[in-house]
């Protein structure tokens, strides 16, 4: 029998979710707009800590000619009873231990307009399948009684006519990183994160730094993929940089922290290999000390410090105009991928400095960027916004 997977993805970079997917199921993988599912015939552990996915579900079932009307809230729910459920429990299970006694909740995603709520599919189809679950229904609607963990999430994806539903494979989210516990405002997905750590993928004795380290999720992401690369990581906030001390203990990464301001790095000519980073947007999180004027004396430093092979990566909000000003600085562009993140529109932005040989993607991204690109998923430097609505 084969199994379907569905893993759910930020707009933008369902290819290197492809990519990474592709090292546990080599064959059947398939792209779609914030999605990319396969078949295999038995579920694989390592789907359990997949990074650049936000979340991973088995898929249950899938109707069509979903309406936009409220009177499609109680189809949904009949709809929901036609699927062995209980089969669906017990493959999760293999990867996970679900307790005795269980209580489950429902995320609904509603894309277009419609007459109807989340939480009236969610409550809906959770009150249909609790029997079915053998589990309690925990609803998530704003003023529900408490809030109470739940061994099983059922997810509900309506686009266009068509609702899938799926039951999640791990215990929570996982875009929801454990090791992220001191967070503050304007902290980066971690998803995100892992996202372009896989594009520069450093290598072991690659010297890596992020000197707009935050919370410290570019330097911990890279960590978990890059053994044995030398990673350094500063913010001109200590409060920032006491938080990703405190995130890198958690997941057991080595990565020495400093409070320095990034208009200045300590770093010798040419000696950095890889810079990775979330510099301020001036949104969420201001810049300060040497680039409250602008990001050109860290451009500069960028110029300076990287070596003759060094690359850069960095993650912008697309209105700040970061390409163009690179570019006019003579950096050389081999990537300005447009993402949706936290409800903006940003970009992912791959480049060498002037006189550096051009950067290419990972063989195996590259190949997913090309199917993604045939696919009218992405363009050649954001994403197709029909294709997001089907």
């Amino acid at each position: 029998m084969s199994i379907e997977v569905i893993a759910r993805s930020v707009r933008g970079i369902e290819y290197v979710v492809a990519d990474e997917i592709t090292a546990l199921v080599p064959t059947g993988v398939t792209l779609h707009a914030r999605e990319v599912r396969f078949q295999a015939p038995r579920l694989d552990p390592g789907l359990r800590t997949l990074r650049t996915p936000d979340d991973v579900f088995l898929s249950v079932g899938c109707v069509g000619e979903v309406g936009h009307r409220k009177d499609v809230v109680p189809w949904l729910a009949e709809q929901a009873r036609r699927w062995d459920w209980r089969q669906a429990v017990e493959t999760v299970g293999q990867l996970r231990d679900l307790p005795a006694r269980r209580r489950f909740d429902v995320v609904a995603s509603l894309l277009g307009r419609r007459n109807y709520s989340r939480y009236d599919v969610e409550d809906a189809v959770g009150a249909a399948l609790s029997a079915e679950l053998g589990a309690q229904y925990i609803s998530r609607r704003p003023g529900a009684e408490g809030v109470q963990p739940s061994a099983l999430t059922v997810r509900v994806f309506i686009g266009g006519d068509t609702a899938t539903y799926g039951l999640r494979l791990a215990d929570s989210p996982l875009h929801r990183r454990y090791y992220k516990q001191h967070a503050s405002r304007g902290t980066l997905h971690p998803p995100v994160g892992a996202a372009l750590a896989r594009m520069l993928a450093p290598s072991v004795n690659e010297v890596v730094v992020d000197p707009f380290c935050g919370d410290g999720t570019i330097p911990i992401e890279i960590a978990a993929i890059a053994l044995g690369a030398d990673i350094r990581a500063s913010d001109s906030d200590p409060v920032r940089v006491r938080n990703a001390v405190a995130n890198s203990a958690r997941a057991k990464a080595r990565i020495p922290f400093s409070v320095a301001d990034a208009g200045r790095l300590d770093f010798a000519d040419r000696t950095v290999d890889v810079l990775a980073a979330n510099p301020p947007w001036n949104l969420a999180v201001d810049a300060s000390g040497l680039l409250e004027g602008g990001l050109g004396p860290f451009w500069a430093e960028a110029d300076r410090v990287l070596s003759p092979c060094g690359r850069m990566g960095i993650i912008m909000d697309a209105g700040l105009g970061a390409v163009d000003e690179l570019r006019q600085r003579g950096f050389e562009i081999a990537l300005a991928q447009r993402v949706r993140l936290a409800g903006r529109v940003s970009e992912i932005v791959l480049c060498t400095p002037p006189g550096r040989p051009h950067w290419h993607l990972p063989r195996g991204i590259s190949e997913w960027r090309r199917e993604s690109l045939a696919a009218g998923l992405v363009t050649d430097t954001g994403f197709e916004a029909r294709a997001a609505e089907r």
